[in-house]
């Protein structure tokens, strides 16, 4: 199947291409229909970390952004205050 592309393997021997910046490895937690489409809702496992110098930019909250570890990987900016009630005249 991978004949003659650089590939390597995971500890659970998963294919991983060599050129990938980064590769996630997760476990199955639901499958939902949706027309002619499954959406596969997973739990990440492992998580292999880029070469220093190539980072991949990472799709979060609606945004583009680098792959962050640690405590500030899911920091978000404080929401905007709640708008004020209209008040009846």
């Amino acid at each position: 199947m991978l004949a003659g592309v650089p590939h390597h393997y995971t500890a659970d021997g998963l294919p991983v291409l060599s050129e990938a910046l980064a590769h996630l490895t997760c476990t199955t937690v639901d499958v939902h229909t949706a027309g002619d489409h499954d959406i596969v809702v997973g739990e990440v496992v492992d998580l292999g970390a880029p070469e220093p110098g190539r980072e991949p930019l990472i799709f979060f909250d609606g945004s583009l952004g680098p792959l962050r570890t640690g405590a500030n990987r899911f920091h978000h900016a404080a929401p905007d205050a709640p708008a004020t009630a209209r008040q009846a005249s």
